[in-house]
């Protein structure tokens, strides 16, 4: 299972982020992980389960959100990547 170190309360988590437009969410999850973690491989189509934790008011999101989880063989560990100073990953 990979993780990643969040921004703004230095925890724990799966790499994660909005739907971009034009991607599917399975698409958009493989680029966000390659962006946050700095991983490559190959991503399932299809979510493995999900959750729901709240917007907050900090996203401009209100009530919950529903977070689909991805299966993704990584196949490449980037040793340079996009958050690479501000995020660890394991």
């Amino acid at each position: 299972m990979l993780l990643k170190i969040s921004r703004t309360r230095r925890r724990w988590i799966l790499p994660k982020g909005k739907i971009a437009r034009g991607l599917v969410a399975s698409r958009s999850a493989e680029r966000d992980t390659y962006e946050e973690a700095g991983v490559t491989g190959r991503i399932a189509s299809e979510p493995i389960g999900l959750y729901c934790q709240p917007g907050g008011s900090m996203l401009g999101f209100g009530g919950t959100i529903r977070i689909d989880a991805f299966p993704l063989e990584v196949q490449t560990e980037l040793a340079d990547w996009q958050e690479r100073h501000e995020r660890q990953r394991r």
